[in-house]
């Protein structure tokens, strides 16, 4: 058995607090689904997400189109129970069609949610029943750097500062510059993230439409109006709202990042760029003992 780091006591799920424990494996619930039909919704959508890849940023210029409802992470436990005091759902398939009926418009409805939150969420669910392949519209957004990637998740969670979002002052504390231990500890969640997530497609058999942050970066009014054409929404409209639509989100400024990723590149240029090259089929249990043999860190 190879050396990993070694697993945390497995949390409370996240969803407990609002819809009670999940139920026993082969159960989704209470087995409600929506009625997509009844709802109005022609499309729904699921932007699924690693994380620090800019899905906060496609959510705002989607709901800025008013023309594909109001996408929000309305699965993140911070914020879960607000939003449910708004619906009052006793279930997850409740919750669903509340949040469809209010946050849906023009026949859609979406949401974003990250890898952990969904398999948190999917006991909850009849996934399948509920988001049927033939009718939603799944999209895939990662990031190509996963050093930036990896960097971004770990000052984050050092600052407390998540997004910074056009005129407002930033909150939360400048990080220190974080480890390299801490770096690759977010190198290897987000490989077994993605790993796991990409198993869920192929096992699920689901069509899903891949964005990468860069894509967002070298020219967010084409992916958005790509987005918003796999959504079925006119293409004059679409146009219309590509134009005229403004960016929200800001990236967040650090000092001395370029000189830390330089430095954190060049000491671990071997395994970072074997990690590059085989990402897609690199075995996530590997990394530690490479890291272990390479570089003496213990994740």
């Amino acid at each position: 058995m190879t050396a990993l780091a070694k697993p945390r006591a497995a949390p409370a799920n996240l969803y407990t607090p609002v819809f009670g424990e999940p139920p026993a494996p082969g159960q989704a619930g209470d087995g409600r689904v929506p009625d997509w039909d009844a709802l109005g919704i022609a499309v729904p959508y699921v932007v699924f997400m690693t994380g620090r890849c800019g899905s906060t940023w496609l959510m705002h210029l989607l709901r800025d189109t008013s023309m594909c409802g109001t996408p929000h992470e309305f699965f993140n436990e911070g914020g879960i129970a607000s939003w449910n005091r708004r619906i009052g759902a006793a279930s997850v398939g409740a919750y669903v069609e509340g949040l469809a009926r209010r946050y849906g418009s023009s026949g859609r409805f979406g949401f974003e949610i990250d890898v952990w939150r969904f398999f948190q969420l999917n006991p909850y669910l009849d996934f399948n029943r509920s988001f049927p392949s033939g009718r939603t519209v799944f999209l895939w957004m990662t990031r190509r750097d996963i050093l930036a990637q990896a960097y971004s998740f770990a000052t984050a969670k050092a600052s407390g500062r998540w997004h910074v979002f056009r005129g407002t002052n930033p909150e939360g504390a400048s990080p220190d510059a974080p480890a390299d231990v801490a770096i690759w500890q977010e190198i290897h969640r987000l490989l077994l993230r993605e790993r796991r997530m990409t198993a869920f497609f192929a096992a699920q058999d689901l069509r899903v439409h891949s964005i990468a942050y860069e894509d967002l970066v070298a020219d967010r009014r084409m992916v958005l109006l790509r987005v918003l054409d796999l959504l079925g929404c006119p293409l004059d409209a679409a146009l219309a709202a590509a134009e005229t639509g403004e960016d929200r989100t800001e990236r967040n400024a650090h000092a001395g990042k370029h000189t830390l990723l330089a430095g954190f590149a060049h000491r671990h240029r071997a395994l970072l760029e074997r990690v590059m090259a085989e990402r897609d089929n690199f075995d996530p249990d590997t990394l530690a003992p490479l890291l272990r043999t390479s570089a003496g860190i213990v994740l």
